[in-house]
């Protein structure tokens, strides 16, 4: 009788183990592709921002009343310091 309860109790540890790598194994795989899917997901995002940025060489820029401005001057015009046509920078100064 003793042998059949060591025997039952063995059996039992052993599917108790088994079940254990089981859900272990099912954890990792799911962490596991969780982290490729973001990656995966990272990376297209990262396709489209390139495409984007290639395919409009304008840059754009949103207001706070969600309004998108696109700026379709070059880099060396939007560096520029902006004055009217009557307008300069050099003010004629008089001490009294």
């Amino acid at each position: 009788m003793e042998f059949i309860i060591n025997l039952i109790l063995v059996f039992l540890a052993i599917g108790l183990f088994f079940w254990l790598v089981i859900i272990l194994s099912g954890v990792i795989m799911a962490w596991y592709v969780k982290r490729r899917v973001k990656k995966f997901h990272r990376n297209i995002e990262e396709q489209f921002a390139a495409q984007s940025a290639a395919g409009n060489p304008y840059r754009t820029a949103q207001t706070s009343d969600g309004i998108s401005v696109e700026d379709r001057r070059t880099d060396e015009e939007a560096s520029k310091k902006i004055f009217a046509p009557d307008e300069g920078e050099y003010v004629e100064f008089t001490e009294d």
